[in-house]
């Protein structure tokens, strides 16, 4: 099976959205994802996450960072979000948990079963300060609408969770909803604000 299943080959076309509204863009393949390789663990998977974001503060200020995660990139995301300093986080087709999906496909099933990755977004989003923007297709047949939006009670006020009707889990994009929301929060990055201002 190729290696580049699930890796920056399938999803990396993202970079042309941020781009358009005057955004550099920095993502990785996650270890046994694409071209990585390595030991993977869940403590050691947030450290990749802390390490990337070592790489970009060390060219951006905090103001300019925005921490943006994707299905399982939001549990990394939230996590690094509750850690460092940053503009702001969104998170794209999240979950509360690994345990609320798997229970969200077997509700029937008695929870004895022990999780090799927990990936508690509910809990790491309690510990984030930046403002919290949600996206989520209640057609999503990967993480159910429900199981994304049991992160409701834990954000902050002004925080937001936004519902797309129809939408899945890959093609939030393709929604007018999406990209309206998106580029009111983003607005033009604060490089371009500043170039303009002097």
């Amino acid at each position: 099976m190729p290696r580049h299943r699930g890796s920056l080959r399938r999803w990396g076309h993202l970079h042309y959205f941020f781009a358009r509204l005057g955004y550099d863009f920095f993502t990785y393949d996650y270890r046994g994802f694409g071209k990585s390789r390595g030991r993977r663990t869940e403590s050691i998977l947030y450290e990749d996450a802390r390490a990337v974001y070592d790489f970009v503060r060390a060219h951006y200020p905090p103001e300019q960072i925005v921490i943006f995660g994707r299905s399982m990139g939001s549990a990394f995301a939230s996590w690094l979000a509750g850690r460092v300093e940053a503009r702001l986080l969104i998170l794209e087709t999240p979950f509360a948990s690994m345990r609320r999906v798997f229970r969200a496909y077997f509700p029937f099933m008695p929870p004895v079963f022990r999780y090799k990755y927990l990936f508690p977004n509910h809990r790491w989003l309690r510990s984030v300060s930046i403002p919290v923007y949600i996206f989520q297709g209640d057609e999503d047949l990967v993480v159910p609408f429900r199981v994304a939006a049991a992160l409701k009670p834990v954000l902050k006020p002004g925080d937001r969770f936004f519902r797309i009707e129809g939408g899945s889990h890959n093609d939030l994009l393709y929604y007018d909803k999406y990209l309206v929301e998106m580029e009111k929060i983003l607005g033009a990055p604060l490089t371009q604000k500043n170039e303009q201002a002097q």
